[in-house]
């Protein structure tokens, strides 16, 4: 079911402990600017379960998104919420390169309570397309996704660009041909050069954004492959609500090429209220219609390859390092090269004279950020840095000056 603006935050308002919080002084409204931003650390900062839901979930699906391993952040759908939100991404593959007939190799990935596999799945079956689902996974080996291609003749991919960038790197080494005509990205960002390195290993093949969207939001923007560009995507304009925030007034920005955060209300879920919620990317309209291009990571977290990294993620290492109050603050700076993503993390020290074992630091930050590790030992990212800087050497908004959290350099 779809909700308008004014049912849902009433709703959230009266039954969520964070949203009666939220909305305290908050009567009535009549544009959605007046009602406040989701300050994501707030959000966050217990289990959804206790102050988020608006009630008991007893009928439906949990996900876990993100966050360190001592605070994970779990995403509530009932039954309803979850084949309404995948009915509407399956609407947009109609727009966005998928054809009747096509035999689609899923190579998302499943287990550990992530979403990404799943979701694939559900939005295919119930897209208006006739298409044949192969559930072959992420984990599925490469020698066993060429023969099954091969075998059933599959000619559409669906995955991660990580995987496709060690599958072509697979089938290039062996020569390997396969009549693979589309592949359908998501999760992470693919860039120019990546694009070329994959389809060289598939002459031929054409390349499309599978859609945009979040386990912890919702649908956030479908592509449509006459009208957007790499990067660009249109809303879902009947059942949520997508806006450009300027990051420092909170003013709503309308015009074309001027950059904010992207901010996200999903007018389908009431169980796990999401209104004006930071989705963690920067983006502007293009000037084109609705379409929208995602510029970058706001100062929420860091997409670092397949992995994302937060404010609260490198507090927790610090508080573990027990480095908290010896941090004054810190920066997160991805860079692109040589194919892959870099992150640096740069830390400003109180004491800049006292020595402080910054590798330990690492060894933590692994710990708690398996995923970071994992994409490090398979060569998807490229080696972490950390580093002690000056004062002076913090990165800040040239307009406001204030300190950003998030300088993505990719883009």
């Amino acid at each position: 079911m779809i909700y308008s603006l004014e049912e849902i935050a009433i709703y959230a308002k009266k039954n969520s402990k964070y949203y009666s919080e939220l909305y305290k002084n908050v009567n009535t409204f009549s544009d959605i600017s007046q009602l406040p931003i989701v300050e994501l650390d707030e959000f966050w900062s217990m289990p959804a379960i206790k102050h988020i839901l608006t009630g008991e979930l007893k009928n439906g699906v949990v996900f876990k998104s993100g966050g360190t391993s001592g605070n994970p952040k779990y995403s509530y759908f009932t039954i309803d919420e979850w084949n309404k939100f995948t009915k509407i991404f399956g609407e947009g593959f109609s727009k966005n390169g998928f054809q009747d007939g096509d035999r689609i190799g899923n190579l998302f990935y499943a287990g550990n309570l992530y979403a990404s596999f799943m979701f694939i799945m559900k939005s295919l079956e119930q897209s208006s397309l006739s298409l044949t689902h192969f559930p072959m996974t992420g984990a599925m080996k490469f020698s066993e996704c060429s023969h099954v291609i091969k075998d059933q003749s599959i000619n559409v991919l669906a995955g991660v660009p990580t995987t496709f960038l060690n599958f072509a790197a697979y089938v290039k080494e062996r020569g390997i041909k396969l009549a693979v005509e589309k592949i359908f990205f998501g999760g992470e960002a693919l860039y120019d050069d990546q694009a070329k390195v994959i389809m060289s290993a598939f002459p031929g093949v054409k390349l499309f954004s599978i859609g945009y969207a979040s386990v912890d939001g919702g649908h956030l923007g479908y592509f449509d492959a006459n009208l957007c560009k790499n990067f660009e995507h249109r809303p879902f304009l009947d059942s949520s609500i997508l806006e450009i925030v300027d990051q420092d007034s909170g003013e709503v920005i309308t015009a074309p090429g001027v950059t904010g955060m992207l901010v996200y209300t999903n007018l389908t879920r009431k169980l796990m209220p999401i209104i004006r919620y930071p989705v963690g990317d920067v983006g502007c309209y293009t000037g084109n219609g609705d379409i929208f291009k995602i510029s970058g990571r706001s100062d929420s977290g860091a997409r670092i390859g397949p992995v994302t990294i937060t404010r609260d993620d490198i507090a927790s290492v610090l508080k573990i390092a027990g480095l908290d109050q010896k941090v004054l603050s810190f920066q997160l700076i991805i860079d692109h090269l040589n194919g892959v993503d870099q992150l640096s993390i740069s830390l400003l020290f109180v004491e800049k004279s006292t020595a402080y074992d910054l590798e330990n630091l690492k060894d933590i930050l692994f710990q708690e950020r398996k995923m970071l590790k994992d994409a490090l030992d398979s060569k998807v990212i490229a080696p972490v840095i950390i580093k002690s800087i000056i004062s002076s050497e913090l990165i800040i908004n040239e307009r406001t000056g204030k300190q950003r959290l998030v300088i993505d350099r990719r883009i």
